[in-house]
């Protein structure tokens, strides 16, 4: 849309939404968006830009978030750990057969710590962005991390434990109070879906 093809994007739009009236309402919120942007980014420059993600609470913990889901990524891919892993222990002296066994023995264990390490790192640090709105994310992103981790730690881990392990029946007290946010979506309309 920055590069003024309007109906391209309205046709896509159309292809992800249920309705024309959803994907005109998406096209001009972009581009409002767009015109907003271009507003507020008059004068600055890419390293003030950069400053920002650091420095304003909301982008932080979004840019946060996508830290987390990126470095999770890489923590995650073994390929290239059980690839290497016998060549550099065929090269330390082992024997083949020895570098084949201790290659799989490590890469495994180390696959296995680093993706506890992920699941640790998402649960304390990366809210739940699943089917939200812009407007949603926005109030989402505003939570202060540390309340979002002490909710995590105090709320969701036992009310989890005692439903899953313990099998009992029990109410989660939500997060997020979405009343809050002023958002008509065709999803919430119950429409199409």
């Amino acid at each position: 849309m920055k590069k003024g093809r309007y109906r391209e994007a309205y046709s896509s739009f159309k292809r992800l939404r249920n309705s024309e009236l959803q994907a005109a309402r998406d096209l001009y919120y972009v581009h409002r968006q767009l015109a907003e942007e271009m507003e507020v980014l008059r004068g600055s420059n890419y390293a003030s830009r950069f400053i920002e993600l650091f420095t304003i609470p909301r982008i932080r913990r979004a840019t946060l978030a996508s830290f987390v889901v990126m470095i999770a990524q890489q923590m995650c891919g073994i390929n290239i750990i059980a690839f290497y892993s016998s060549s550099i222990f065929s090269l330390a002296g082992y024997t083949n057969k020895q570098a084949l066994l201790a290659s799989w023995g490590f890469a495994f264990g180390f696959y296995a710590g680093l993706n506890i390490v992920a699941l640790v790192m998402i649960f304390f640090l990366m809210p739940e962005t699943k089917q939200r709105t812009l407007e949603e994310l926005d109030y989402v992103f505003a939570v202060p991390t540390s309340r979002h981790i002490s909710y995590q730690a105090k709320t969701f881990l036992p009310y989890w434990i005692r439903r899953y392990v313990l099998f009992r029946k029990t109410k989660l007290e939500p997060l997020y109070n979405f009343d809050e946010v002023e958002s008509i979506t065709v999803f919430e309309k119950g429409v199409g879906h």
